[in-house]
């Protein structure tokens, strides 16, 4: 009868944490200092009470609750979505060294109270 295991694997330089069927599992390739961490249906990560990541393997969803959150990146972001992609806050600011730009396809809606440009 297969059982929750701990393996080590000095022969591959591997030490693997797993459950009966390996679904949930551990994976430390201690020479290449690689990790990998499955999980069968979900994966949470909590940081004391402030922060939480939820990857939800059934729906595709990952969660981020944090009290501050920064991306940064030294060659390019992208945030792409084939549905619709929001965002909001209460005060929202886009700011380009060199130029912004804004274009639709479709309806381009500007709306606010009042409207300031220049």
């Amino acid at each position: 009868k297969k059982r929750h295991a701990i393996v080590l694997d000095n022969e591959n330089k591997k030490i693997v944490i797993q459950d009966e069927k390996g679904d949930n599992r551990i994976e430390m390739m201690t020479e290449k200092g690689k990790m990998k961490l499955v999980a069968a249906k979900s994966l949470d990560i909590l940081v004391s009470d402030t922060i939480k990541i939820h990857l939800n393997g059934e729906t595709g969803a990952v969660k981020i609750d944090a009290n501050e959150l920064s991306v940064k990146a030294s060659k390019q972001i992208r945030l792409e979505s084939d549905g619709n992609l929001t965002e909001k806050g209460a005060q929202v600011m886009v700011e380009g060294a060199s130029m912004v730009k804004v274009e639709s396809s479709g309806i381009l809606k500007l709306a606010g109270s009042p409207i300031n440009a220049g």
